[in-house]
């Protein structure tokens, strides 16, 4: 080949580049395996940030459920001890009357002066 003809079949193939177009760039384009597996671990990452997201957001609604199951328990033990406490206040003041001095004392076998104590027993049976 000549000189001349080797120049020219470098111009014919430099042409496209020389009046000014660019060459188109070939773009990647992932098939459908590599599609599907970058969605699915989109999805997978946001599930976990909406996870994390929504434990945060409820929490104070969980403290706030625990704790008034723990007022209720506590209004309940209140309103027992205030019932344990009235029945211990009235106890206590029949306890300071003379009357339930006297009843105590009889309980524990106490006498008043010239009383006399009898003891009942069972009578014998017949084989005895």
């Amino acid at each position: 080949m000549s000189q001349q003809s080797t120049n020219s079949l470098r111009t014919t193939q430099q042409s496209p580049r020389a009046n000014g177009s660019r060459r188109k760039k070939k773009m990647f384009v992932p098939s459908l395996l590599v599609r599907g597996l970058m969605i699915s671990v989109l999805l997978s990452i946001t599930v976990v940030v909406c996870g994390a997201v929504l434990s945060q957001v409820s929490r104070p609604y969980v403290i706030g459920a625990q704790q008034s199951s723990e007022i209720a328990d506590k209004t309940n033990m209140l309103h027992q001890l205030d019932s344990e406490n009235a029945r211990l206040s009235d106890q206590c003041a029949y306890l300071s009357r003379p009357d339930g001095i006297e009843y105590e004392a009889r309980l524990k076998g106490y006498l008043l002066p010239g009383e006399r104590s009898l003891v009942i027993t069972p009578a014998p049976t017949a084989g005895q």
